[in-house]
């Protein structure tokens, strides 16, 4: 049955058209991802299936009482209330069920039927309804979106931008309509929130409409695909991964079409020339005009327009970018403040042509680490470790504060650069600012825009080591493809700050994790991450599934504070192993920074027999350094799985 029915939509601003002959339908329990470009119309097409705005032409009708739902970019809450009642308030019929079941409890012990009728109507409805679960579901949404119980007392008016979208995504996700309307949901979320996001929609039963440029969560949740380009909506079965292939085989099925068309039309047009003054072959050509006229001619396909770029490249580093040693990454202490420690990073080494994902829950510290790098914070304790000749290049997430609003786009790069008009324009073109588009103002564009402007600064930068926050926000997908393209190409070492797991697992060499105030190193791209990060929980469901837990039978024979002793022994061994092993390892990798630079100094000195004595002793270290991680790695999961294994804790 279908909820939503859209015939015919068209819609105009300014006499410009957005959206032609648009037709949908929603029916019960679909789940839909919708697509396309920045501006391309998306934002537009669910205030009109909400009736929140109204087509130039078409109808939309929501069939029956069906229940819309819709989260947009800009939230919208009562102020009035604090966070925990705001939710709350989505319960309200069984609010009133229980105040009315509270009304008739004195009343019961008269064992009147009316009112125990009464009353047993009321816990009826109470409990089918969801009464005793609803508090538990909100404080599920709650952790699930990253809110402490400090924020759920906050008065609404007192959240940031980022907390008021989340609370209303909690609000929706609460009051489950009929059909939910999902406009760029991961706005503001972390990582680990995406995550829950996802596993939360999974099991979501009733339809729902993601506007996204998140490709992970569009193949994980969706099963069709509308795509809006060039004005018009076109439908696809399947995940975005399917959509790929299928939009791939298509375009080249019209451009086969429309260049066969053109070679008839052409064919046909020279025939008509040469045979229209023949009296032998007039009548055939005239039947041939005829054909030519009555002939619908195909439009040629276009592909999205992208953005086109490459980040200049100075001059090749020395192999070590920097080092981290028992470094605190924070705020020092202001007039006005205290000191505030985020996290620590014990030991951590980035190095040529690496690829970094920093993540981490919002707030961590991974801003505040890249702000570190690039000198505008100090550390809290210990200094970065420089290697030879690096040249950082910052992308921020507040890039923007260093234009004026006032000034046209071609102005900023003539008044920051001192280009000519000409060569500003070829930049801006890049990035698909063309036309009097050059002369918008920089307050007057949007977000896409703005981190496309961003990009544009960025490209000409010239570092060999790009520190980027969060580069793909408001980056529509043709965008974000061209930018992992770029980044891929791109010559020298990344270390970026993203919540987009397609674009980490395509750019990522290696993740480093911020949590709980400690930097996680992992040697290996996304996927390795997550099989890492998933090994604790994997050995413990191993112990609680098998038929006999390690130890049991010891177990049973030992008094308690037996086992407790042989459970200190055990992790004292395992703890000083592994400090054993950091030891080690941090004394290796001072021997292998020295090692390099003797032989930076001995090849500049053309010394080759001590280069080639060097480079045997540093291939010995490089070797070593391999094992002792192996081996630290291997003493670290056997304190984990010695931490969770229950019948040692017990």
């Amino acid at each position: 049955m279908s909820l939503i029915i859209a015939q015919n939509l068209n819609k105009d601003f300014g006499g410009e058209s957005v959206l032609e002959n648009v037709s949908v339908q929603v029916g019960e329990g679909q789940h839909i991802g919708l697509i396309g470009p920045n501006g391309a119309g998306k934002s537009t097409l669910l205030n009109i299936l909400t009736g929140n705005e109204e087509a130039s032409s078409g109808t939309t009708q929501i069939v029956g009482n069906a229940k819309i739902g819709y989260v947009t970019q800009e939230s919208q809450l009562d102020s009035n209330r604090i966070l925990y009642e705001e939710l709350k308030s989505v319960f309200s019929n069984l609010l009133e069920l229980q105040n009315s079941m509270q009304d008739l409890e004195p009343e019961l012990s008269s064992g009147k039927d009316d009112v125990i009728r009464r009353y047993d109507e009321l816990h009826h409805a109470f409990e089918t309804g969801g009464g005793y679960s609803y508090e538990s579901r909100i404080h599920s949404v709650l952790n699930g979106l990253k809110f402490s119980q400090e924020d759920a007392q906050q008065p609404v008016s007192h959240l940031s931008g980022g907390q008021a979208g989340r609370a209303a995504l909690a609000k929706l996700l609460l009051e489950e309509p009929d059909v939910l309307l999902l406009d760029e949901p991961t706005n503001h979320l972390d990582v680990d929130s995406v995550e829950w996001l996802e596993d939360y929609l999974s099991r979501w039963k009733k339809a729902y409409i993601i506007s996204s440029h998140d490709r992970h969560l569009l193949d994980r949740l969706v099963d069709k695909i509308w795509a809006i380009n060039h004005k018009k909506l076109k439908l696809y079965t399947g995940n975005y991964s399917d959509y790929v292939p299928q939009r791939e085989e298509e375009l080249k099925h019209q451009l086969e079409a429309y260049y066969e068309q053109q070679a008839w039309l052409k064919k046909s047009e020279d025939f008509v020339q040469k045979n229209i003054y023949d009296k032998k072959t007039t009548n055939l050509a005239k039947s041939r005009r005829k054909m030519i006229e009555k002939t619908e001619t195909l439009e040629k396909p276009e592909k999205e327009k992208q953005i086109s770029f490459e980040i200049q490249f100075p001059r090749e580093s020395g192999k070590r970018i920097f080092r981290l040693q028992d470094i605190d990454i924070g705020y020092p202490a202001t007039a006005d403040a205290r000191e505030t420690k985020l996290f620590n990073a014990s030991h951590a080494i980035m190095d040529r042509n690496e690829r970094i994902a920093l993540i981490g829950p919002n707030g961590s510290g991974k801003t505040t680490l890249l702000k570190t790098l690039v000198q505008q914070l100090s550390t809290l304790r210990g200094e970065v470790e420089w290697g030879h000749a690096v040249e950082p290049a910052y992308f921020a997430q507040t890039a923007w504060g260093y234009f004026d609003r006032d000034m046209t786009l071609v102005d900023s790069l003539i008044d920051q650069d001192g280009w000519t008009i000409s060569k500003a324009r070829e930049l801006l073109a890049k990035f698909l600012f063309r036309g009097d588009d050059v002369f918008k103002k920089l307050g007057m564009l949007s977000g896409g825009e703005r981190s496309r402007v961003a990009l544009a600064r960025l490209s000409q930068l010239g570092g060999n080591f790009l520190l980027l926050d969060e580069p793909t926000n408001h980056l529509d997908i043709p965008s974000r493809e061209t930018l992992e393209e770029v980044l891929i190409k791109f010559p020298g070492s990344i270390l970026f700050v993203s919540h987009d797991r397609y674009f980490i697992q395509t750019i990522a060499t290696q993740i480093w994790e911020v949590k709980e105030e400690q930097l996680h190193v992992y040697k290996g791209d996304y996927a390795f991450y997550l099989r890492k990060k998933d090994q604790p929980s994997q050995t413990k469901s191993a112990l609680e599934s098998s038929g006999k837990k390690p130890q049991e039978e010891t177990k049973k024979k030992l008094s308690p504070g037996k086992l407790k002793r042989i459970k200190d022994r055990e992790r004292g061994k395992l703890e000083r192993q592994e400090v054993e092993l950091s030891t080690q390892m941090n004394t290796l990798e001072e021997q292998i920074t020295l090692l390099e630079k003797e032989m930076e100094q001995a090849s500049y000195n053309q010394d080759l027999e001590k280069v080639q004595t060097l480079s045997k002793q540093y291939e010995q270290a490089k070797a070593e350094q391999t094992s002792l991680l192996e081996q630290w790695e291997a003493a670290m999961a056997e304190l984990e799985a010695f931490e969770l294994n229950p019948s040692i804790n017990e």
